[in-house]
């Protein structure tokens, strides 16, 4: 285990104005404003152009489909602050941005952050690009919380974050073609077709576009990489702890939830795309609040929002990723990884609670030994296979023992967060690797590990390393908006800051270069 010295840090973003600027762009003139940044001896300017709308309010009858582009902006627009999250549960999404409550069905937009030109007109179109889709289950989620100035100044890239629909609002599907699902998956693609009509105009290259995102921003990035119709949009691809090939990341039974929802609201009509429609007229954050309608066990694995086949965007995750004819695909360079206990995260937030339930039903008096082989792995095989077998079990149970000491209570514990691990990060990240070295066209493949345990760790100490989610603040260089959420307020360690430049600049090299 890596243990850091506490170094106290006052100030990772300098909030100093130092002036307001504007950019003429082919969506008219848009005015931002440039600060001051300062990390671990770097110093520079970045402008930022934040909350620039690119689709439509998708409310009415545009809510639960694809979205519509932004017709026109005022001119000048005022680009001066992050728009507003997209609707979702509050009490979740406090406990990632304390404070920032704000959200409103409207919220469809980019923020642009360029470095401040230093080496004249000529070095304008020039920047290599990076987009980010944030992760948060596909539930919660909100391009405040990644304020990349650090990165963009470090780096020397462009950055762009972005908001896509979340919960029910982005991935209600009635499987029909009217409400197909996968609403916030097209709100990223339509950001993307943004970035690479308008970037050149900040200065950004649309011939080097990398997006990258974590947990389901990384799984969405590969969607987005597994979608034809993409090609030209994007030429390289991060992905952080997440693949199409994850359990959560893909929903085999999303008409079961639109119907639970729409019943519970009173939207009652027998025909599914009629009670749609009916909750096309609902309050956005009253459907929201009524869209947890899974059972512990239907969603001990998956929310019940998340991605599904649609016909159009997604076919199948597994057909898709090892066709040979996926141009796009296997014509990118592609950096993916995980952190090496990903699979904490699930095994205490979701999955712990639930067998903890079933051990209180069932082990009245103590958990017998066999409790991993005989519950927990049939949990997941019923998951992956709809069955589960004693020859299977066998067979897990045989790959997790150490037989040193099959009982040794400690080595136990660190197999259930392993399989967890393996189950829903490490395996399917592996496979997408692999099939896109497999198939690329002289394209790159990189597989990284991230095992430091941060000083802002909050996780139990028999969790070893980091845990899910915890690299973001090395990879956005400690934003401030960020500090609370995860922790990290008063105490970065000098190696933890060098860490971060250290990680920052590998992000932003594999964008310019591959």
């Amino acid at each position: 285990m890596m243990m850091f010295p506490f170094a106290v840090c006052i100030c990772f973003v300098s909030a100093v104005l130092t002036e307001q600027v504007s950019i003429n762009t082919k969506l008219g003139n848009i005015r931002g404003d440039m600060v001051e940044t300062n990390f671990n001896g770097n110093a520079g300017k970045v402008k930022r152009f934040r909350g620039i709308p690119y689709a439509e309010s998708p409310t009415g009858s545009r809510r639960f489909v694809k979205p519509v582009p932004k017709n026109t902006l005022p001119d000048p627009f005022d680009a001066l602050d992050f728009g507003p999250a997209c609707p979702q549960d509050l009490f979740m999404m406090m406990g990632w941005v304390p404070g920032y409550p704000y959200v409103d069905e409207d919220c469809l937009s980019v923020n642009v952050f360029v470095p401040e030109n230093k080496s004249g007109p000529s070095h304008l179109g020039n920047y290599a690009v990076m987009v980010w889709i944030y992760g948060g289950a596909y539930v919660i989620g909100q391009s405040k919380m990644y304020s990349p100035e650090n990165l963009t100044m470090v780096g020397d890239v462009v950055v762009v974050t972005l908001n896509y629909r979340v919960s029910s609002l982005g991935f209600l599907s009635s499987g029909s073609s009217k409400f197909p699902g996968n609403a916030g998956l097209w709100d990223q693609r339509l950001a993307l077709q943004w970035v690479h009509d308008n970037i050149a105009d900040f200065g950004g290259d649309p011939g080097r576009v990398t997006i990258f995102g974590e947990s389901a921003g990384g799984s969405s990035v590969m969607y987005q990489a597994l979608y034809e119709d993409n090609k030209a949009l994007f030429q390289r691809l991060i992905s952080e702890s997440g693949s199409p090939l994850c359990p959560w990341a893909f929903q085999s039974e999303p008409q079961k939830y639109t119907r639970r929802l729409a019943d519970r609201i009173g939207c009652t009509d027998p025909d599914l795309d009629d009670a749609v429609t009916c909750l096309q007229n609902i309050d956005a954050m009253l459907v929201v609040n009524n869209s947890r309608v899974g059972t512990p066990e239907e969603t001990t694995f998956r929310a019940e929002w998340v991605p599904v086949h649609d016909g159009e965007f997604i076919q199948s995750p597994q057909a898709m990723m090892f066709s040979h004819s996926l141009d796009l695909f296997k014509n990118i360079d592609m950096l993916v990884g995980v952190n090496n206990n990903d699979g904490a995260f699930v095994t205490l937030l979701a999955l712990q609670p639930y067998m903890v339930n079933q051990l209180n039903k069932t082990y009245a008096h103590g958990i017998p030994k066999s409790f991993f082989k005989d519950f927990y792995i049939p949990l997941y095989l019923r998951d992956r296979y709809g069955n589960s077998s004693h020859l299977l079990q066998d067979l897990v149970d045989y790959v997790y023992t150490d037989f040193k000491d099959p009982h040794d209570d400690i080595f136990t514990r660190q197999k259930f967060l392993e399989f967890s691990g393996d189950y829903n990060f490490f395996m399917p990240i592996l496979a997408a690797l692999r099939a896109h070295a497999n198939l690329s066209t002289g394209k790159r493949s990189f597989l990284y590990e991230f095992h430091v345990r941060p000083t802002f760790n909050t996780s139990p100490n028999y969790v070893e390393g980091a845990n899910h989610g915890e690299e973001l603040p090395f990879v956005f260089g400690f934003p401030d908006l960020m500090a609370d959420g995860m922790g990290y307020r008063n105490y970065i360690s000098d190696k933890e800051l060098n860490l971060s430049e250290h990680m920052m600049k590998y992000w932003s090299n594999f964008a310019k270069t591959g």
